[in-house]
């Protein structure tokens, strides 16, 4: 035979095709995801929020705060935050985050807010302060912002957590 034959075009029969779906499903579970949750007033006080329930089985990765206005950091008026795993009474951060100018960041401190920008409490996405990540289903986590002194009162403070579904 000589000249030009054309080659078929490959068809792809059941099982392949589940195994791609299944392949694809598995790196989609993989991408993290983010849930977000914030006070509708101005916060003065000292305040304690619910700001994500474990839909599944998941790893946090990182939670940010953010507000409308700047918070300066400052060794008297300032903010801590904490994240507890409420249904374990857990902390996720080894040391609270805090705009503490006298707490060394090497201890999560001098962490100033920047306005409209979202913060890491957790050192900037790193898993430096991170502990106890892992979470059941329905699982609580409770964010508590304490204020130190007279702060600057927070403007409608966001939280996010990014988190990634694990089997």
């Amino acid at each position: 035979m000589s000249g030009g034959g054309t080659n078929p075009t490959p068809t792809l029969n059941k099982q392949m095709s589940e195994d791609i779906k299944e392949l694809i499903t598995t790196e989609l579970q993989q991408l993290s995801l983010i849930s977000t949750a914030g006070a509708h007033v101005q916060t003065s006080a000292t305040a304690v929020q619910a700001i994500f329930v474990a839909p599944k089985k998941c790893t946090v990765t990182d939670i940010k705060l953010g507000n409308t206005a700047a918070i300066a950091a400052h060794s008297t008026n300032h903010w801590t935050a904490q994240i507890v795993n409420q249904t374990g009474d857990l902390d996720l951060l080894s040391s609270a985050w805090n705009t503490d100018d006298d707490v060394a960041v090497t201890s999560n401190g001098k962490r100033a807010l920047a306005a409209d920008t979202m913060q890491s409490l957790n050192n900037n996405g790193t898993t430096e302060f991170l502990q106890n990540a892992d979470l059941a289903e329905g699982d609580i986590l409770i964010l508590t912002l304490t204020k130190g002194g007279s702060a600057t009162a927070l403007d409608y403070p966001v939280a996010t957590v990014r988190y990634k579904e694990v089997n």
